[in-house]
């Protein structure tokens, strides 16, 4: 876990709701700000409904490091990547119900995109780099949309269509489905081939 520096924004205190105007901060390479207010009666009766807009945008380096943290079982993903540059970077919103026990909150509401660009990625488990990933997913509550992420595998250009689905959340006992197209290059295969 990272802490969020230069954090920055406003607080509002109103009769029934805090508001948040312009909360921003630096956490790791990149930024996030969030907007929202947190409304009801939540300092006496611990109820309320927390409904947040967020941006952000961080170096590929960044999403390495959590999947490595997440990931700390499997010893193939905490070896470093030989190259790893580009961007990533989300917008969205997100509503929840609040009660004062954290375990009993409903699902939240959430609704946001997620973008990479131009991501460049070379570890030593993959058999090539992947090379100029460039898409957008669709967060959808408990599902990841991924309507087509293109990037190049070798000198092969690949597009792959995918849903990420998750028990409550998509990172809870994820399922992924999806398809993958490559145009390739068909001297590429018989270069190595004697006559």
């Amino acid at each position: 876990r990272r802490p969020i520096r230069e954090l920055e924004g406003e607080l509002d205190f109103e009769p029934r709701r805090l508001v948040l105007h312009g909360l921003s901060g630096r956490l790791g390479t990149g930024w996030l700000r969030v907007d929202g207010a947190l409304s009801g009666d939540y300092l006496t009766s611990r109820t309320g409904l927390l409904a947040l807009r967020w941006q952000s945008a961080a170096d590929a380096r960044e999403i390495v490091e959590v999947v490595q943290a997440a990931a700390k079982d499997i010893t193939l993903l905490q070896r470093p990547p030989t190259q790893l540059r580009g961007t990533i970077e989300s917008y969205g919103e997100l509503e929840q119900h609040v009660t004062g026990d954290p375990d009993k909150w409903p699902m939240p509401r959430v609704q946001g995109n997620v973008v990479l660009r131009d991501v460049t990625l070379a570890h030593p488990s993959l058999p090539l780099p992947i090379k100029s990933a460039t898409g957008e997913f669709a967060i959808q509550d408990s599902q990841v949309v991924i309507d087509s992420l293109k990037a190049n595998l070798g000198e092969s250009r690949v597009e792959v269509k995918a849903v990420l689905a998750g028990k409550h959340f998509f990172w809870q006992d994820p399922v992924l489905s999806g398809s993958a197209s490559i145009a390739f290059d068909g001297s590429t295969l018989t270069s190595g081939l004697e006559p």
